[in-house]
């Protein structure tokens, strides 16, 4: 119960709190209520408080553990303590973004403790606009949080033993559809975090929270969305609340691939860090989902481009195809056919033309070769107008001929 009531506060702020600033706002300038106005000033002065840094007690704080217990929520890491090493830095890449990173944002207050292998130090990456937010940018820098911006992340990373973790879809992985037979995550054109390990110098680690997908549904315009750079929509979980699926999230952390520093590198190195990247991260995938039971073990991950469609939707699209294909075959060889009918019946009516004309022709040839010469053709040695019609024609002499005999007598 203390999970259902923490979890509707903390997401349904975001349902509630843009009606209660226009209730407020209504109230102070309508009304006059002095309440009213007293608690929008103070909202607008927090828009102007500095966030503030990692508070160790906030990390610390019990509701941690009752969230982390209500979605059965484990850790996976590779046997050694990869990530403890004083002289390394390290950047964590987390998928998929979905509504809500919850794996990722339960997962910060857990770096450190005894068993994680996780660095104490590690700093999160979020959307620079949360950071604009009051309440908002508060609880996130308390948690340890810092601005995604790309020259700030990258100061970061260059201080001795620093640690990130970044979550490379953004908002293309909240309009990522996942259904019963995929996880689809937002990747192939997503190549920045790998250029900030490089010039930074620190060891890419795939990270992968299973189950994080089934928490929330989301439903918004995403040409808007990615206009302003900000998830634009409604979301729903338990019940149609902005309450989080009962689900069991696995954070599944792999091996650290080795970064050598780079100031300026070429992007041949980066798509050949990527390519190694997406592998290990499918491997990571392939090897652990089945931790979440038989259903859960016949899932495949696509990675994709954005707005490259799902796979299930790429399925119908290559049944349609195929269809397509089967109905142009069956056309062509109908039109084939018809082709060949029609073929066979121009080419008899052509022949019968031509005997019809060559006929008459061969007639008039003759009766003009007897009115002129008063001899037969095959008689007076003339060749017919048309080699085609040389055996009509000497038939036609012959008989002629034959006609014309007992008459030349006479």
């Amino acid at each position: 119960m203390v999970a259902v009531l923490t979890l509707l506060i903390w997401f349904g702020s975001v349902w509630l709190i843009p009606w209660l600033l226009l209730w407020l706002t209504f109230a102070a300038v309508v009304w006059a209520s002095k309440p009213a106005l007293t608690t929008v000033l103070v909202l607008i002065a927090l828009f102007f408080l500095p966030a503030g840094n990692i508070w160790w007690a906030y990390r610390s704080l019990p509701v941690w553990d009752v969230w982390r217990r209500r979605f059965s929520m484990r850790l996976v890491t590779p046997p050694k303590n990869q990530f403890l090493l004083p002289d390394k830095n390290y950047l964590f890449a987390e998928f998929p973004h979905t509504v809500y990173p919850m794996g990722s944002w339960l997962g910060l207050p857990l770096c450190g403790k005894q068993g994680t292998g996780l660095p104490y130090n590690l700093r999160g990456g979020i959307a620079s606009i949360m950071f604009q937010l009051p309440i908002v940018k508060h609880n996130y820098a308390w948690a340890g949080c810092m601005p995604a911006e790309y020259k700030r992340m990258l100061a970061h990373l260059r201080e001795p033993g620093a640690a990130l973790s970044v979550i490379p879809e953004g908002i293309a992985g909240i309009f990522l559809a996942q259904d019963s037979r995929v996880e689809t995550i937002f990747l192939s054109k997503r190549k920045g975090f790998v250029r900030l390990a490089i010039q930074a110098g620190a060891d890419l680690v795939p990270v992968y929270h299973l189950g994080q997908s089934q928490l929330l549904t989301f439903w918004g315009p995403e040409k808007l969305s990615r206009r302003w750079r900000a998830s634009i929509g409604v979301f729903w979980g338990a019940w149609g609340l902005p309450l989080p699926r009962k689900h069991p999230i696995i954070s599944l952390v792999g091996a650290p691939i080795p970064v050598k520093q780079e100031d300026h590198p070429s992007q041949e190195q980066i798509d050949k860090l990527h390519g190694q990247f997406a592998a290990n991260i499918k491997k990571l995938f392939d090897d652990h989902k089945h931790l979440l039971g038989q259903h859960w073990a016949q899932k495949e991950l696509q990675i994709v481009a954005w707005g490259a469609p799902p796979l299930k939707r790429q399925r119908e699209i290559e049944d349609l195809r195929k269809e397509l294909d089967r109905q142009r075959t069956e056309n062509r060889k109908l039109c084939a056919n018809l082709d060949a009918q029609l073929k066979s019946s121009a080419a008899q009516q052509f022949s019968e033309a031509v005997c019809e004309d060559g006929c008459s022709m061969a007639l008039s040839f003759v009766n003009s070769c007897k009115r002129f010469t008063g001899k037969s053709s095959a008689e007076a040695g003339l060749a017919p107008p048309q080699p085609m019609l040389s055996s009509t024609l000497a038939q036609l002499g012959a008989g002629e001929h034959q006609q014309s005999g007992p008459a030349d007598a006479g």
